[in-house]
């Protein structure tokens, strides 16, 4: 069993990785593996784009002038048609690795040198395809680290779960088990999804009447319509060896997976 501790986390307060694994291994649950998931993203920092001019001997290309948080802003030939001035980047610098590697150097780009290189998404290792370059939120701290703006990896414990613990065998069954080591409390997600229009509950109704054998019912009537979700909710579920597949089902799939509690859905 794969638990992602940033999922995790969702349910109870998460110490270290090695501290979670040596307590539940000593508990009876053996973790057999720490897996580190995600690109490296040590070398890229969050640059701030201050100003874009066309570039002087190709038109499509910009010349930009962008402060990385150190010394004096620098200037960057990005060939993406998304830069614009005010813009939260990516940015690797001269001397620092791209998450594949690759060590960056200085280049001259039809005739100007470029003292960095501002990122896409696909080019940071977190996404398949992008059409220009990764967009920041604009409240990210410029030079900061982008490992610290951006969740992309996470920590995951491989559990040798025996047949014996099927209470465990549920983001909710191990976040008890990590609260019976370290205490706090154990949170439960929300599981009410958002509406327009009409609300269910004025034209379908649920009673439970055994609360005991089934303490939470969950259903979508027809006429849903699937949405993009949240990147780390898409791969939360992945991170936990739950295969992608369309988004109601994937979204039952991890309902399924948060507690001990069935859920299903027609693809």
């Amino acid at each position: 069993m794969r638990v992602p501790l940033r999922w995790l986390a969702e349910f109870v307060d998460v110490p270290a990785a090695d501290a979670i694994a040596a307590a539940l291994t000593q508990g009876g649950l053996e973790v057999e593996s720490t897996l580190r998931l995600g690109p490296d993203l040590s070398g890229v920092r969050v640059g701030h784009v201050l100003a874009r001019a066309q570039h002087p001997n190709a038109d499509r290309l910009s010349l930009c002038r962008v402060d990385i948080g150190s010394g004096e802003p620098v200037e960057i030939v990005c060939g993406a048609p998304n830069v614009a001035a005010g813009q939260k980047v990516a940015v690797v610098s001269p001397g620092s690795k791209l998450p594949d590697g690759k060590k960056l150097e200085k280049a001259k780009i039809r005739g100007v040198v470029s003292h960095g290189m501002i990122c896409s998404a696909k080019e940071l290792g977190i996404a398949e395809a992008s059409d220009g370059i990764l967009v920041l939120d604009a409240s990210a701290k410029v030079g900061a680290p982008l490992g610290e703006v951006l969740a992309t990896g996470d920590s995951v414990l491989e559990i040798a779960l025996t047949p014996n613990r099927g209470d465990c065998a549920s983001m909710l069954g191990i976040a008890r088990e990590v609260r019976a080591h370290f205490g706090g409390a154990v949170r439960l997600p929300p599981f009410l999804p958002d509406e327009e229009g009409e609300p269910a509950a004025s034209t379908v109704r649920v009673q439970i009447e055994d609360p005991d054998g089934c303490p939470r019912y969950c259903a979508t009537r027809s006429g849903w319509h699937a949405r993009d979700q949240r990147r780390r909710r898409r791969d939360e579920p992945r991170a936990a060896r739950i295969r992608p597949a369309a988004a109601r089902v994937r979204r039952c799939d991890a309902a399924r997976w948060c507690g001990p509690r069935a859920a299903r859905a027609r693809r």
